[in-house]
């Protein structure tokens, strides 16, 4: 079972919470971890944008990130949310031994 995060930019706080807590309780993630006042520059449709944004750093594994992304999907405000798996080479062991006791992983995971 390969660790790994998701990193997902959510419109505030309570959007970020809403889908950590959905998440959660769907035993699809050990963990998330919220950082608000997030300040993100891109380009949308042809200009250049700012916005205030919390970002939601979510801690699972591999077996499971098809769901969180169709679960993301599902819950999250924009049309076009940043979903970034990012691969990890491995954890400590005693904290990837509670992630697996947090996650539940189908049995190809």
């Amino acid at each position: 079972m390969k660790p790994c995060w998701i990193y997902v930019p959510c419109s505030d706080s309570k959007e970020a919470k809403s889908i950590a807590t959905s998440l959660l309780s769907q035993k699809l993630i050990a963990c998330a971890n919220l950082f608000p006042n997030l300040v993100s520059l891109y380009s949308w449709e042809d200009k250049i944008e700012e916005s205030s944004e919390c970002a939601l750093l979510l801690k699972t594994f591999h077996g499971v990130y098809e769901k969180v992304e169709q679960q993301i999907r599902e819950l999250h405000s924009y049309s076009c949310p940043c979903i970034l798996k990012i691969d990890l080479d491995g954890a400590n062991s005693d904290y990837l031994q509670w992630m697996k006791a947090q996650v539940t992983l189908d049995s190809s995971a």
